[in-house]
């Protein structure tokens, strides 16, 4: 299998929520880099796109996989869309309930090395407003992206009053 095709199954088995799909594709030293802080692993990330996937349960990626360099580094882009119709629930958040509001990120690239199969590293190139700080600015809650933006920061007290987005 190609590299450039581990990577558009792998957007296909993460927009519908097929986490072991997503599992078996995934090198057991695997690292996703660029919106967190520091590095985070394969059940790291699986959690975090299940968690994706339950408040945005139309989410889509959009991944266009444009180049496979080498055989291993391949380059694309996500496009993410949604809407926010279930509870957003992260380990460094207060639970977001459903805004039923529309997110569209700006596309954001990404650098991936596949390997054997297995994609071993996806590093993504988020901007000020990508990633989950793109989603939490789109439903309502500039607070908890503005938190978020403090490298490392714990937001789970922040505007627990407000969980529901309805401020700007």
């Amino acid at each position: 299998m190609l590299s450039t095709d581990v990577l558009t199954e792998m957007f296909i088995a993460l927009d519908k929520g097929d986490d072991d799909k997503v599992r078996s594709l995934l090198d057991r030293d695997f690292e996703f880099s660029g919106p967190a802080p520091e590095p985070i692993g394969a059940e790291e990330f699986i959690a975090f796109e299940r968690a994706l996937h339950q408040a945005l349960p139309n989410l889509r990626h959009n991944g266009v996989v444009y180049s496979e360099d080498s055989g291993d580094w391949v380059r694309g882009e996500v496009h993410v869309t949604g809407t926010h119709r279930g509870v957003l629930e992260l380990p460094m958040l207060p639970k977001v309930i459903p805004t039923r509001k529309k997110v569209t990120l700006s596309p954001e690239r990404f650098l991936a090395l596949v390997r054997d199969g297995k994609i071993l590293s996806f590093a993504a190139e988020v901007g000020p407003d990508g990633g989950l700080i793109g989603i939490l600015k789109q439903i309502g809650r500039k607070d908890l992206a503005d938190c978020l933006g403090i490298k490392g920061a714990d937001c789970r007290t922040i505007g627990q009053d407000l969980s529901a987005g309805t401020h700007a």
